[in-house]
Order: C-alpha cells, then sequence, then structure tokens
C-alpha cells in the first residue's frame, strides 16, 4: 500500500512507462492513493485521458509534465510541471517542435546501432513504437525484445548512454529558464525533479540558478535522493523552495520495483502547490 497520500511523479505509455495513463491511474488508486500527477517526459498528451479515469474511480489527478532542460554547463536537469493546461499554446508550440527533433534524432540513433551490426528496422520500430515520443528508452526495450540484452539498462550502459558510441545528443535543447517559462505560460507550477541524479554534493547543484529562472520547489521525496534527503530539506529551507515528491515510476519493467506511492507528499503540499497557481 502507499506510504503517502499523493505520489506526483508517474508515468505512462505515452512516453517510456509501461501502463497506458487510464491503467495507471487504476493501479495508484487500488493502492490506495489519494491523488497523482500524470508527468510524462515533454507531453501532456496523456493528462486527459488519466484526468477522466481518475473522475471515474475517485482519485483526483493533476496534469503534469516532465520537461528536459540544460544548463550552460551543459548538465540536463528535468523541470516537473504541475496544473497545466495541455491546450496552453506554450506546450503546444514546444512540443511541436520537440517531436520533430525527436522523431530525426531516434531514428538517427536507429541507424548508427545498424552501422554497428544491430539488425534494427526502422518501420518495425515505429510499428511497434509509434508515438512521436519514441526515443532512447524504447530503443533500449527495442534492442532487449530482439535478444540483444537481457535488461534495458545494459544497452545505455554499452551502446546509447550518454557518451557511448551510438549516442547522439538532443537536437532541440531548452535552458532551465525556458522550461519553467513554458510551464508557467501553461498556468503550471514548476518544480526541479531528482536533484541528486547526476550529483554527489548538494552544494555542487546551482540551487541560486534553479531560484532565478523561477522554480519554486525541489523534489525532496525521489528514489535518486536516498542518502540526501535530509539535506535536501534543509536546503528547500534555505531556498525557500517547497518540498515535493514521487517515486519516479515507470512500471515494474523499467524501474525494477513496484515503487509507486512509496515516494510522494501529503495533501498540505498539493494546497501549497494550488497557492502558486492561482
Amino acid at each position: 500500500m502507499s506510504k503517502f497520500e499523493w505520489d506526483l511523479h508517474l508515468h505512462s505509455t505515452v512516453s517510456d512507462g509501461k501502463l497506458s495513463p487510464s491503467a495507471l491511474v487504476a493501479v495508484a488508486e487500488l493502492v490506495g492513493l489519494k491523488g497523482m500527477a500524470i508527468t510524462d517526459h515533454n507531453t501532456t498528451e496523456g493528462c486527459m485521458e488519466a484526468i477522466s479515469e481518475g473522475k471515474r474511480l475517485g482519485i483526483e489527478v493533476i496534469c503534469g509534465v516532465e520537461l528536459s532542460s540544460w544548463d550552460d554547463k551543459n548538465n540536463n536537469w528535468h523541470i516537473l510541471g504541475y496544473f497545466l493546461d495541455p491546450d496552453a499554446k506554450s506546450l503546444v508550440d514546444f512540443q511541436r517542435r520537440y517531436f520533430k527533433a525527436r522523431r530525426q534524432r531516434t531514428e538517427d540513433i536507429l541507424k548508427k546501432l545498424g552501422d554497428y551490426g544491430y539488425d534494427v528496422d526502422i518501420s518495425e520500430f515505429r510499428r511497434i513504437y509509434p508515438g512521436d515520443n519514441a526515443s532512447r528508452p524504447h530503443i533500449a526495450m527495442y534492442l532487449v525484445s530482439k535478444g540483444y540484452f537481457s535488461h534495458v539498462q545494459d544497452v545505455f550502459e554499452k551502446e546509447i548512454g550518454n557518451g557511448k558510441r551510438c549516442y547522439i545528443p538532443d537536437y532541440y535543447k531548452l535552458t532551465v529558464y525556458e522550461a519553467a517559462k513554458i510551464i508557467r505560460e501553461a498556468g503550471g507550477v514548476p518544480v526541479l525533479a531528482h536533484p541528486m541524479q547526476d550529483f554527489d554534493n548538494v552544494w555542487d547543484v546551482p540551487w541560486e540558478m534553479f531560484k532565478d529562472s523561477g522554480i519554486v520547489g525541489i523534489e525532496v521525496m525521489h528514489p535518486k535522493n536516498k542518502g540526501y534527503m535530509e539535506a535536501l530539506t534543509l536546503i528547500a529551507e534555505k531556498f525557500d523552495f517547497l518540498p515535493t515528491g514521487g517515486s519516479d515510476w515507470h512500471g515494474n519493467e523499467v524501474t525494477g520495483e513496484f515503487i509507486i506511492g512509496q515516494f510522494g507528499v501529503e495533501s498540505w503540499v498539493i494546497e501549497r502547490l494550488r497557492s502558486f497557481n492561482k
């Protein structure tokens, strides 16, 4: 059962999760969550389906997103947005540009894998993963399904992870400021996701930059923050960030554990997020 009332970081098949938006909500209800946010990578496409299913099951669903962004040192930061209008011009314009670049990058990585001897077929890949948001996680699942690897992570570690021989950098990049601006213009509230994902020292994180960019919260309760949660709570107090949390669950096959609801927040955090949204 869930340890928290809300899980604010969940992914569906609209990006790289294993469950449809409706099925994801059904699992959230099953484990006893009061509410959840659907936060697919760089898209709000699954929000309306999830919200509709939430109304049917009696669980509140927040329309969210997780935008990829970069700072001036080329560090990759994920910015969560909550209480979004999925039809907002800022989001629609961003998604149009982003998906065009994402589709080309994905096909170029597949071609590069083919050059290294992997039997890959772009048409077959598109039939299996038809959405424009298909990217490296889907490529990894594709290679696992073809028997080249046992686990998704193995594909990243050998071939398509940052700096590996088949890696290609993103063709379309947002700054942290641009990501936060898109979220705010869509009526949303920007929060920094899993700040310790690529860092070992909390003071190496450029907190002032996030504050100046309009970020109002940081994800404290998160599986990648284990060992840092107490320090991150103090950071949140020092910089006046709202501490948030979520499991970042993509499904057992991807995450490796059934952790939905094991990281999250209580309802008072939701009310604070709503207050930023007014």
